[in-house]
C-alpha cells in the first residue's frame, strides 16, 4: 500500500462523496471504516437498512455515531492509518440561519478529531480533509484587457437590490471571473464557507504540529449518480431535475448567469485517492474541480435537453445571502501534485446523472421541501430581490 496506508476511516462515510470513495479505496485493496450519523435530512428514516449499505464489500464496516461524541471517534479510530474526513453539515443557504449547529457540528467535530490525534499519532499516518471552493468568497475578477487583479468582497446589498448582480472596477468597467487560484486570499462569506475554511485550517495546522501528514482538498460543485434526492439545501442538479421530470417550474435566482465548476463525483472519488497515496500533497491545500465555469442557464437547459423535457423556469432576480456570482478552479496545483485531471465533462456527467436519476424515480425528494427552504430563507430576512 502506498505510505504503508491499509486502513481509511472515511467519517461521513456513508454519505455522496464517502461511500463511493469507501468502494473505489475497498476495490484498491484497503480496509475501510465508515463513520456516520445518518442524518435524516440526507437519508431519510432507512438509510442503516439502504440496500447499497447491506451488500457493502466485506473489507467495509461502518460505525454508527456522531462525530460530537468523542467515545465514537475512538471506536473509529482503533487501528487506522489514515483519516479522509467528510463529515459536516452541507447548505450555504441553511447555514445562515443555523449558526450554531453548523458551527457546532463542522468545527466541533473536528475539534474532537484533533484533540484525541496525540492518542493515535503513532499509527495515523494521513488525514485528507474535504474544504470548499466556498471558502475563497467571490474568488479572482478582471477587467477586460487589463492585467489587474481583483478580489472582491460581499456584494453591495443596494445593488443586488435594484438587480446589479455582477461586479464592477472603479471606472464602471465590468469584472470578469478567472479561474481562481490557491494563493487567492479566503474570504468566506457564508457560515458554511467560515466552518469549512476552520476546518481546513484546523486539520493542517494540528496535523503539522503533531507530525501528522494531512491535505486539505477545495471541492467545487460535486455532483452526480448517488447524490441526495432527499436534501433540499444542496445539490441544484438533483433539484432542477426533480423539478423538471415533474413538470414543475424552476426559480433561477440572479439573471441565472452564475457560474460554477460542476465537477463529476467519479474524479472527485480519484481525487481523494490520490491524494490519499501521494506523497508530496503535506501541508497543501488544493483545488478539485474542472476549471471549467458552467451557468445557472446552462444547468437548467442540459438537464431538460437529457430529460427531453422542456424545462419550466422563471428567471426571478432573487438572491439569497451568502451567495457568490461566480468560481472556478484553477485546477494547476491539482494537475501538478495529485497527477490528475478530471476525466468527465459536465455534458457526459449530466446523461450519466440524468439515467442514474431515472432508475431511481422512486426515491426523488419532494420539490415542495425545496420551497420550504427558500420560505424560511425569506421569513428570516435572508432573501431579497432585485428590480429587473
Amino acid at each position: 500500500m502506498a505510505n504503508h496506508i491499509e486502513s481509511v476511516l472515511i467519517t461521513g462515510g456513508t454519505g455522496f462523496i464517502g461511500l463511493k470513495t469507501a468502494k473505489r479505496l475497498a476495490s484498491l485493496g484497503y480496509k475501510v471504516v465508515l463513520l456516520d450519523n445518518f442524518l435524516y435530512q440526507i437519508h431519510g428514516n432507512n438509510g442503516v437498512m439502504n440496500e447499497e449499505l447491506r451488500n457493502l464489500d466485506q473489507s467495509i464496516s461502518i460505525v454508527v455515531g456522531d462525530v460530537l461524541n468523542p467515545d465514537i471517534w475512538r471506536t473509529a479510530l482503533k487501528d487506522i492509518d489514515a483519516v479522509i474526513h467528510l463529515a459536516a453539515l452541507t447548505g450555504t443557504g441553511q447555514s445562515m440561519y443555523e449558526t450554531y449547529n453548523y458551527s457546532n457540528v463542522n468545527i466541533g467535530g473536528t475539534s474532537i478529531l484533533l484533540d484525541l490525534l496525540p492518542e493515535y499519532k503513532s499509527r495515523l499516518k494521513k488525514v485528507v480533509v474535504a474544504s470548499s471552493r466556498s471558502i475563497y468568497g467571490e474568488g479572482k475578477y478582471k477587467a477586460k484587457g487589463s492585467a489587474q487583479v481583483h478580489y472582491p468582497e460581499r456584494r453591495d446589498l443596494h445593488l443586488l437590490n435594484k438587480g446589479v448582480f455582477e461586479f464592477y472596477d472603479d471606472h464602471n468597467n465590468e469584472l470578469m471571473a478567472v479561474a481562481t487560484d490557491e494563493k487567492t486570499p479566503p474570504n468566506p462569506l457564508s457560515t458554511y464557507a467560515i466552518t469549512k475554511y476552520a476546518q481546513e485550517k484546523l486539520i493542517l495546522n494540528t496535523c503539522g504540529a503533531l507530525g501528522v501528514d494531512a491535505v486539505a482538498l477545495r471541492y467545487q460543485n460535486v455532483y452526480g449518480p448517488g447524490q441526495s434526492f432527499r436534501n433540499p439545501y444542496t445539490g441544484i442538479v438533483s433539484i432542477f431535475s426533480s423539478a423538471i421530470l415533474r413538470d414543475q417550474e424552476i426559480n433561477v435566482f440572479e439573471d441565472g448567469k452564475a457560474t460554477r465548476d460542476f465537477v463529476f463525483i467519479d474524479d472527485v472519488v480519484e481525487a481523494n485517492v490520490k491524494a490519499l497515496q501521494s506523497g508530496d500533497v503535506n501541508g497543501k491545500a488544493i483545488n478539485v474541480g474542472t476549471g471549467t465555469p458552467v451557468s445557472i442557464l446552462a444547468v437548467v437547459e442540459t438537464l431538460g435537453k437529457y430529460l427531453n423535457k422542456q424545462p419550466k423556469f422563471h428567471i426571478s432576480g432573487e438572491f439569497r445571502a451568502g451567495d457568490i456570482r461566480h468560481n472556478y478552479a484553477d485546477t494547476t496545483l491539482m494537475n501538478r501534485l495529485l497527477n490528475f485531471s478530471p476525466a468527465i465533462s459536465f455534458d457526459k456527467g449530466i446523461q450519466h446523472f440524468i439515467q442514474h436519476m431515472l432508475q431511481n424515480e422512486a426515491k426523488l425528494g419532494d420539490p415542495a421541501r425545496y420551497n420550504d427552504s427558500l420560505e424560511e430563507m425569506r421569513a428570516k430576512g435572508l432573501m431579497g430581490k432585485g428590480k429587473r
